[in-house]
């Protein structure tokens, strides 16, 4: 397939088709006012932009010919985000329209939708595995500059945001460093890795270079373990074991690296005298209150579940944050997506959500068996990490994903096609 990219002059496709994917990880729109911009219809985020940018190129170069047996292929994924945004659009009407609420539904929508869109556009034009392996390359970077910020080598991107948050920046005396890279928050990077680590696992084990990818596997763990993210620690451990301790004989050296990576990463907090406050922050010793205030914020919701009309309808897409601040300032969101597209949606919404996963689940079961380990090693991630946070919210966890997923269901139909042919 490279051959006939190169004779047609596509090749450089395949960098052009990353471009969203490398705004989504480098430039922190999520945090920085440096990468919004205000216009008529509301804020734009620069990934955002570069999304349609990209997409919108990628239709006039397909306009001579464009292949419809992708959007068939992917007509289910598509169908199931499109039932998302009816059901969101639907609580926003019921709760009163603003247009705050529709930018944020509508943000959501397009962030999955065109990342799925762009998938099929670019079928038969890049090479979707040199664009895996780009996208492995731009997070490798995120990793990079995680390391020098953790040695205060590098700390660019902590003066554009949060620099005054304890829970996520620095703050003056702390020996105990989490650290935020690009992406801007420490938890929302460590679910950002742990998809890509199944990325990775997929790349090492379908190329012969297996030490280089040991290697950027190694990086990538390393880092997660920098972020703290308690969450991310359940997660990687469950990952691995989906990926390799089922047939742990086969997978002895995966499993020697992991213990010699986390010795070293121990070694390394040890030497900056803060691996104390790593293993106290582990057993939940250490800034506990991120537990307290969870645990408060799911009384709260569970006591505005009592109305039957938020249970039918919710309070509206983007509006639980403000109305938990009002009842409780220490409680400023539900660190649940669960939890917060039900109070949001209501249980159409909350149904919509969890059947996105289940039918992605049900629809990977006829695939390849290495696709099949990480497309489920996709979701795995996304519903672990989906009880510490809003996924939804951050393009870095929800576009890469239905990125990723729509090129997964794409190798398989090519793979198909070899067979056949």
């Amino acid at each position: 397939m490279d051959n006939i990219l190169r004779e047609k002059g596509y090749i450089n496709l395949n960098l052009y088709m990353i471009l969203p994917f490398g705004a989504i990880v480098l430039l922190p729109s999520q945090y920085s006012s440096l990468f919004r911009f205000n216009t008529p219809v509301g804020e734009l985020r620069i990934d955002f932009i570069f999304l349609l940018i990209v997409l919108v190129s990628m239709i006039f170069l397909s306009l001579k010919k464009i292949y419809i047996s992708p959007f068939r292929l992917l007509s289910s994924l598509i169908i199931l985000n499109t039932l998302f945004l009816i059901i969101n659009l639907a609580s926003i009407f019921v709760n009163g329209f603003t247009l705050e609420m529709l930018r944020y539904v509508i943000y959501i929508f397009i962030i999955s939708f065109g990342m799925i869109i762009l998938v099929g556009i670019s079928w038969k034009k890049v090479d979707y595995h040199k664009v895996i392996i780009y996208s492995i390359y731009f997070s490798t970077i995120v990793c990079m500059i995680a390391i020098l910020e953790f040695f205060n080598v590098f700390r660019f991107y902590s003066d554009l945001y949060l620099e005054d948050n304890v829970w996520f920046s620095y703050y003056e005396g702390s020996s105990n460093i989490r650290v935020t890279s690009s992406i801007g928050n420490p938890l929302v990077l460590s679910a950002f890795l742990l998809l890509m680590v199944n990325v990775i696992l997929y790349v090492k084990e379908i190329s012969a270079k297996k030490v280089f990818w040991y290697s950027i596997l190694l990086i990538h763990f390393l880092t997660i373990l920098a972020t703290q993210s308690r969450s991310a620690f359940i997660c990687l451990l469950i990952i691995l074991g989906y990926h390799y301790f089922l047939d742990i004989k086969k997978n002895l050296t995966v499993i020697f690296a992991i213990i010699i990576s986390t010795s070293t990463f121990l070694v390394i907090l040890d030497y900056l005298q803060a691996d104390q406050n790593f293993i106290n922050r582990l057993l939940f010793k250490e800034q506990s209150a991120s537990f307290n205030i969870r645990y408060e914020a799911y009384l709260i919701a569970a006591e505005m579940l009592k109305d039957i009309e938020i249970i039918s309808f919710g309070v509206g897409p983007n509006r639980v944050n403000s109305i938990l601040d009002t009842i409780n300032t220490r409680v400023q969101t539900l660190d649940n997506v669960f939890l917060m597209t039900f109070i949001s949606t209501g249980i159409f919404g909350l149904l919509i959500f969890t059947l996105i996963f289940i039918f992605i689940w049900m629809k990977l079961h006829n695939v390849t068996y290495r696709l099949k380990l990480f497309g489920r090693g996709l979701v795995i991630t996304m519903v672990v990490m989906g009880f510490s946070f809003n996924i939804t919210y951050f393009s870095a966890i929800w576009g890469v994903f239905w990125f990723y997923i729509g090129i997964i269901i794409m190798l398989n139909s090519a793979e198909k096609e070899k067979v056949i042919h």
